[in-house]
């Protein structure tokens, strides 16, 4: 199955996330029916979606996000394809601990939150405790270098994700060093699920040596994640071409995300994003 990771971190203002749930699915309305079919229909159901939320920096203040996130997130999470994770940073080892602990356990409890109350525009807003929920963690700025501080420092706060109870399954521990590391973070026990050894926009990562680095990785594609950003506009538009740039990833690693943006990566769908999706989902055969 193809894997998109997607850093979410566009407010979910009204219709913002529309991109995406375009992306994957469409919802069927019959002529003769007076009201709205509610079964869906995944347009990509084999493509799994996993999805970095990231309310404010991290979760937010307790108990729980503001009104368009309680409405948006319940939402991708009825959808069997896709996987929410909370987003964490750790400026790399360096931020206190008990703060990085304390984000996750905010994440953990949304689990527990029972909600009814109206929102802004006057709308009955109703949750039953369980669908305000995440499967695990992004850590972003994960450290590289392997020293004694810095693995004690990520086994401790990869077990509190995998020991929190709030946390759904998979409980999936994501790091984002942005660049390929130490190979004993990859194996610490306990390690990551997944780790993002390649952000980069697209120039420099089809550079020789970042090549070589990337290939000579010791790990199995399934435990990598590559973000690319910055691809030609050029290659884009010619899809065949853009599903064999999109196939040399593939080959290389399971969790993937690529875009044409140059500036605000992860804060708007650009125009590559439906055909990105459409060169993973051709590429599952």
């Amino acid at each position: 199955m193809g894997n998109i990771i997607v850093p979410l971190y566009v407010y979910p203002d009204p219709g913002a996330w529309d991109p995406l749930y375009e992306a994957y699915y469409w919802v069927e309305q019959r002529a003769n029916d007076v009201s709205l079919v509610l079964g869906s229909i995944s347009k990509h159901p084999s493509l799994n979606f996993t999805i970095i939320v990231n309310p404010s920096d991290g979760p937010g203040d307790p108990p729980y996000p503001d009104d368009n996130y309680l409405k948006e997130i319940p939402r991708l999470n009825q959808y069997p394809n896709v996987r929410t994770v909370g987003y964490v940073a750790i400026n790399y080892a360096s931020r206190p601990i008990q703060k990085v602990l304390g984000d996750i356990s905010v994440y953990a409890g949304w689990n527990s939150q029972k909600i009814s109350k109206t929102d802004g525009s006057g709308t009955a807003l109703n949750l039953e405790a369980g669908r305000l929920v995440v499967h695990g963690i992004f850590f972003d700025e994960t450290p590289y270098q392997a020293s004694a501080k810095n693995l004690e420092y990520m086994s401790r706060i990869n077990r509190y994700v995998r020991d929190s109870v709030g946390i759904a399954e998979a409980k999936m521990v994501i790091h984002n060093p942005g660049c390929i590391p130490d190979r004993k973070l990859f194996t610490n026990n306990p390690g990551p699920d997944v780790v993002v050894v390649c952000e980069l926009a697209y120039s420099t990562y089809r550079t020789a040596a970042v090549q070589r680095d990337l290939l000579a990785l010791p790990i199995s594609s399934p435990k990598l994640s590559y973000m690319v950003h910055s691809l030609p506009e050029k290659e884009i538009r010619d899809q065949t071409k853009f599903t064999a740039m999109v196939r040399d990833i593939v080959l290389r690693a399971k969790y993937i995300f690529l875009t044409s943006a140059r500036v605000e990566f992860y804060t708007k769908f650009d125009p590559a994003w439906t055909r990105f999706v459409e060169a993973m989902d051709a590429l599952r055969t």
